[in-house]
C-alpha cells in the first residue's frame, strides 16, 4: 500500500515497537554496534519438539501460570507479551534452549550473574518457568529474590500488553469482552500424588509470604509451602512488632476456643467460611483453618485481641496482645533496576 511504503524500515520497526509487537534487543551473538537488533516472535517458527533440558539445574520454582477469564490466551496477547519482556534490560534472548514463536527462553538477571527463564504458550495459559544452575551464593542474589523480581518484570509487562489492547480497541466495540488475568502458582506438594493433575494453589495474591501457610485446589487444607512455591514469596523479617499473629500463635489459640469455633467465626464474619469446613472432612483442625483463613484475608493482632476478649477469653487476649517480639514484615528490596528498559 501506499502508506507502507512511505515508511522505512526503521520506521517500520519503531511502529511494531509501539504496538508491542517487537522489541529493541542486544544480544551478544548476533551483536553489530552499526545495526540496531529487533525482536519480532510473531515471523519465527512453532516450538513442537521435547522441552528444553534441565540438565545441571540446582534450583527450580515452581511453574508461574498467567490464566486469563477467557480460558484461553487471547489471541495476540504471547507475543506481544514476550516481546515486551525482551525489552528489559534484565532480560537477554538466550539462544542455546531455543527462540520460537511460542516458546522464548531468556537469561534473567543484572550484570552477567544470570537466571534462566523460559515462557511458553499453553493452550490455556502462559507458562513460565525460572531456575539456576549454580549454588546460592552471596555473589549472587538470592534465587527467592530473583523470582520475585520477575514477577514484577512479568507484572509490568501484562500491564503494557493489556493497555496496548485497550488503546487500540474502539471505544464503541461492545463485542470484545473485558479480559482478566491471574497470576497463579502450580501445586507442588507431595499429598496431592498426581503429576498430571495440574492444579494451583489458591489465594496466594495478597500478601502471601514464605512463611504463610497454603492450600490448593485439589485438597484444601492448610500446609506449609514447599521450596520450589516458597520461592515466589518474600520472607519474613524479624525483630519488629508484630502486626500479623503468627503461626504457631494461631496453633495453640485453636487448641484454647476449640469449643467455641462457630462464636468465633461470627466474630471474625467468617460464618460462611465455618460452614464450608464444618461440611469438608479433610479438614482435621476446623478452627486453625479458620484463623489461618482469616489470616491471609488480612487480619491483624488487636483485631483478634478484641475479639477474643468479647468472646471472654480475656488471658488468651492479654497472652496475644503482650507478644510481639517476632515480626511479620516482609523484606523491601528496591525493584527500580529491574525495570529498566533499553
Amino acid at each position: 500500500c501506499s502508506f507502507c511504503e512511505d515508511i522505512d524500515p526503521e520506521g517500520m520497526m519503531q511502529l511494531l515497537v509501539r504496538f508491542h509487537l517487537a522489541a529493541f534487543v542486544e544480544t551478544e551473538e548476533y551483536y553489530d554496534r552499526t545495526v540496531p537488533q529487533y525482536f519480532v516472535p510473531s515471523v519465527l517458527k512453532l516450538f513442537a519438539g521435547d522441552p528444553p533440558s534441565s540438565i545441571g539445574v540446582i534450583m527450580r520454582a515452581t511453574p508461574l501460570h498467567i490464566t486469563f477469564s477467557t480460558k484461553f490466551v487471547p489471541p495476540g496477547y504471547f507475543t506481544r507479551f514476550v516481546a515486551t519482556v525482551a525489552g528489559f534490560k534484565a532480560c537477554q534472548l538466550h539462544f542455546k534452549n531455543g527462540i520460537y514463536r511460542n516458546l522464548v527462553s531468556f537469561q534473567f538477571g543484572v550484570g552477567r550473574k544470570f537466571d534462566y527463564i523460559t515462557i511458553a504458550e499453553l493452550p490455556c495459559a502462559v507458562q513460565i518457568d525460572i531456575s539456576r544452575n549454580v549454588p546460592e551464593s552471596q555473589e549472587y542474589t538470592s534465587f527467592s529474590k530473583s523470582c520475585q523480581d520477575l514477577l514484577v518484570v512479568l507484572d509490568h509487562s501484562c500491564k503494557e500488553v493489556e493497555e496496548c489492547f485497550d488503546q487500540n480497541t474502539l471505544s464503541s466495540d461492545t463485542s470484545s469482552p473485558d479480559i482478566h488475568r491471574k497470576f497463579q502458582f502450580l501445586c507442588q506438594s507431595s499429598e496431592c500424588h498426581s503429576s498430571d493433575d495440574i492444579h494451583y494453589l489458591i489465594d496466594t495474591e495478597e500478601g502471601q509470604t514464605q512463611n504463610d501457610p497454603c492450600s490448593c485446589e485439589k485438597v484444601g487444607v492448610f500446609r506449609k509451602l514447599t521450596e520450589e512455591e516458597a520461592c515466589w514469596f518474600p520472607a519474613v523479617q524479624h525483630g519488629v512488632k508484630a502486626k500479623r499473629v503468627l503461626q504457631r500463635e494461631m496453633v495453640q489459640i485453636s487448641k484454647e476456643v476449640s469449643g467455641s469455633g462457630e462464636l468465633l467465626a461470627a466474630q471474625l464474619e467468617k460464618l460462611t467460611k465455618w460452614q464450608e469446613l464444618l461440611n469438608d472432612s479433610n479438614a482435621k483442625d476446623k478452627v486453625l483453618n479458620l484463623l489461618f483463613d482469616w489470616d491471609r484475608g488480612g487480619g491483624e493482632r488487636d483485631q483478634l485481641v478484641e475479639h477474643l476478649r468479647e468472646l471472654n477469653f480475656i488471658t488468651l487476649a492479654e497472652k496475644l496482645a503482650s507478644n510481639k517480639k517476632d515480626g511479620r514484615v516482609t523484606e523491601n528490596h528496591s525493584n527500580d533496576h529491574i525495570l529498566e528498559k533499553r
